[in-house]
């Protein structure tokens, strides 16, 4: 007879006991089955595991957050989700996780690329007045010809997905205009959508659940250059 199946509310009690004991030896052989299937139902389709896994990643972001990038914290954790997310659900190499231990060196590596990719963005950065911000500021560079067309396709049919306006707005500022959240939120605030940062944060992570559900706007996920306004 085949074991009985955990729910996911068991799995999850299970998993904060490994987790606890996997922070005290930090051994390979310490048993994260129960942190892994979580992780796997999330690469499986299983939407509250993924919203699980996302939180799992929320807490080694911020235990693990450089001190030089403390007061960038909700954008680098935003960012390295984003990242996870596009990777778990991943049409052609999906993450493979056989043991919690390369779950938290994938997420280590992915913490320390994007880390390293905001201090070369600050760097940079200038400040520049709100109607600037919603210009120029916010636009990467752009796509030219057929490709600016199948991005222009894929960003609006993503938007038609997403029931939600608040959910539609973060994400098109988010990732076709590459605004931080502080500036989302001064853009809801400047068309007169009382909002807070927590609720663009959450706003973004239900977004790309919904989106990641649909096969055809799959691959915007998958692509590193995302898509473009």
């Amino acid at each position: 007879m085949s074991p009985t199946k955990l729910s996911l509310e068991q799995l999850i009690q299970s998993c904060e006991q490994q987790l606890q004991a996997y922070a005290r030896t930090r051994e390979r052989s310490t048993d994260s089955s129960s942190c892994v299937e979580i992780v796997q139902r999330a690469v499986a389709g299983d939407d509250a595991a993924l919203t699980h896994t996302i939180a799992m990643v929320y807490r080694i972001v911020e235990q693990h957050c450089p001190a030089d990038l403390r007061a960038s914290l909700d954008d680098l954790r935003q960012e390295v989700v984003i990242r996870i997310s596009r990777k778990l659900r991943h049409r052609d190499s999906p993450l493979i996780i056989n043991h919690f231990g390369t779950f938290r060196k994938y997420v280590d590596i992915t913490l320390r690329n994007t880390a390293s990719t905001f201090r070369k963005t600050e760097r940079k950065h200038t400040a520049a007045p709100l109607d600037e911000q919603l210009g120029n500021t916010l636009t990467p560079p752009p796509l030219t010809g057929i490709a600016w067309v199948e991005a222009q396709q894929r960003l609006m049919r993503c938007l038609e997905l997403l029931p939600d306006r608040l959910e539609r707005e973060a994400f098109h500022l988010r990732y076709a205009r590459h605004a931080s959240v502080d500036e989302i939120l001064a853009v809801m605030q400047a068309r007169g959508l009382a909002t807070t940062k927590q609720e663009i944060y959450r706003a973004t992570e239900r977004a790309i659940i919904r989106l990641s559900q649909h096969a055809e706007v799959r691959e915007m996920f998958e692509s590193d250059g995302g898509i473009a306004a």
